[in-house]
């Protein structure tokens, strides 16, 4: 554990927080109504003097209508904040003190007349607001940025990253490097992103993605995950320091330079989650210092002059830690929302949503996908667990129903209650007045055995737990389930009742399949939608 009193600062659900360095003595720092908006509070950075730190305040709930603001606050005074930049339309991001705490870096990302847009980093006086920009670029179709400003210890120059996509679509970052002064910028270190200096201002930590191990895509472009390297200062001898399928970014070193803490959603990439790790500059002794959802991110380590950092290298034991606002799940009646608390075995609840369509009726999408193990390998699958009333257009009844519909249907009788198996991977069944589906995602171990555990924990969010066998169903898909029994009953077999009724031998055999759980139910409820 360091001593001195070093703390790491990072981003919690939309919060600044400090710890010590080995992930013990969380400390909020920012909170309440700015929390949970497009970024909520993020991106702190130390001030030498380890008296107070900035971070960028980003609310609203979109890029266009959003405003974000630089402020300081004091481990000393949680809560009071001031203000360092105005309120400003667009962005404000990756804020980078310099050494002597008197000027502020960051990227200022702006719309631009037509919809296109245009990022500088700007060098801002705490005292006086006085600014230059030392690097600006608009976005063509290449959408080209630069971001992730760092000042060298002597205070002479400052790093960033400049962007742009390549012919595949892939967003292909440089660290380059421009005089404080002034002048043009110098490229330091090809594909390369999130530079950081150590503190003797020898050597570079990055995140280099030439390895391609790994990307998360967007809706038309792709960002290449990147690996921790340290290098010289000028960008010679890189050494390789992680190898992971995940992101690693947003790079601190300790006081001594033996230690680099960084974030990396590596315990499940691509799904947008993050956890705080450190690890030696030499590539061993990597250790999680967080654990919880939603992501723990941004993290910077405070440099208390002379400090030592003697973390050892057996794995702490972070508290699993839940933060996410289930407001809106709590308030929803018609049906009551479902869920299987907040967290599921390994998995953390990492979404929560709510809507209402025209009529009134809620629908809900909780997910867990955020892994509380280490090893990736020991991760199970993520689940994804999307509820509506019976009565919404949203429920599963109308597949079975359909002629063209060519996978197997299985409905069947577990523990008092309707499942149903369409054959696509997921399982359905019918709570109350509730119709649940349950997806698989990425992961290892049983599939069917997970989501059929998952079905059984169902519970509401507020209440009193639903009976079970208390199933309700729409009366018109009583009526069908009625007819095409009756005519099965009749006739005697599947073809002729198919022929009868107008049906597909596969439409006939699914209702018929759907008829026969819903009579061994204990107790069904035909509601009028």
């Amino acid at each position: 554990m360091a001593t001195g009193g070093e703390r790491i600062a990072f981003s919690f659900g939309g919060r600044i927080y400090t710890m010590r360095p080995d992930g013990s003595g969380w400390r909020r720092l920012t909170g309440g109504r700015h929390a949970r908006v497009l970024g909520g509070d993020a991106q702190p950075t130390w001030l030498p003097d380890g008296r107070s730190l900035a971070f960028v305040r980003q609310t609203g709930r979109n890029f266009d209508a959003g405003h974000a603001q630089i402020r300081l606050v004091s481990p000393a005074a949680p809560g009071r904040t001031r203000a360092v930049t105005g309120r400003e339309r667009g962005l404000l991001l990756d804020p980078s003190v310099s050494p002597n705490g008197r000027k502020i870096a960051f990227a200022r990302v702006t719309r631009t007349e037509g919809g296109g847009s245009t990022s500088a980093i700007v060098v801002r006086e705490i005292a006086d607001g006085d600014e230059d920009e030392l690097a600006r670029v608009a976005a063509t179709e290449r959408l080209e940025g630069v971001r992730e400003p760092a000042w060298s210890p002597d205070g002479g120059r400052i790093a960033f990253t400049r962007y742009e996509l390549d012919r595949d679509h892939d967003f292909r970052p440089t660290i380059r490097v421009v005089p404080v002064g002034g002048g043009p910028s110098t490229p330091l270190v090809d594909d390369a992103q999130a530079p950081a200096w150590s503190p003797d201002g020898r050597r570079l930590a990055y995140a280099s993605v030439r390895d391609g191990n790994g990307k998360t895509c967007g809706s038309d472009e792709c960002s290449i995950n990147g690996e921790l390297y340290a290098a010289d200062a000028d960008g010679a001898n890189p050494v390789r320091l992680t190898e992971n399928k995940g992101n690693d970014r947003a790079f601190s070193w300790s006081s001594d330079g033996s230690r680099i803490v960084f974030s990396s959603d590596r315990s499940h990439p691509g799904y947008g989650g993050g956890e705080v790790y450190s690890i030696r500059s030499n590539g061993s002794c990597l250790r999680r210092l967080t654990n919880g959802a939603p992501a723990s991110i941004d993290p910077d380590w405070y440099r208390a002059p002379g400090n030592m950092s003697s973390a050892g290298c057996r794995r702490p034991r972070s508290t699993v830690r839940v933060d996410l606002n289930t407001d809106a799940l709590s308030r929803a009646r018609s049906p009551r929302a479902l869920w299987l608390g907040r967290r599921f075995g390994d998995l953390l609840l990492s979404t929560a949503q709510v809507s209402r369509d025209r009529g009134g009726r809620t629908s809900s999408l909780v997910i867990y996908d955020d892994c509380v193990r280490f090893e990736l390998r020991r991760c199970p699958h993520g689940l994804q667990i999307q509820q509506a009333s019976v009565c919404s257009s949203q429920a599963g009844f109308g597949v079975l129903d359909q002629s063209f519909y060519k996978h197997r249907v299985r409905s069947f009788i577990r523990r008092g209650r309707l499942l149903i198996d369409i054959g696509q991977g997921d399982l359905s069944t019918v709570v109350g007045s509730s119709f649940v589906r349950v997806f698989p995602e990425a992961g290892h171990g049983s599939v069917r055995t997970q989501l059929l555990a998952a079905l059984d924990a169902l519970r509401p969010v507020a209440g009193p737990p639903v009976a079970v066998g208390g199933t309700e169903l729409p009366r018109s898909v009583v009526r069908r389930l009625n007819r095409v029994s009756r005519a099965r009953q009749t006739l005697g077999n599947d073809t002729r009742t198919a022929d009868r009724l107008g049906l597909s031998l596969q439409q006939e055999r699914r209702l018929i399949g759907l008829a026969d759980a819903v009579r061994r139910l204990p107790r069904v409820t035909a509601v009028g939608c």
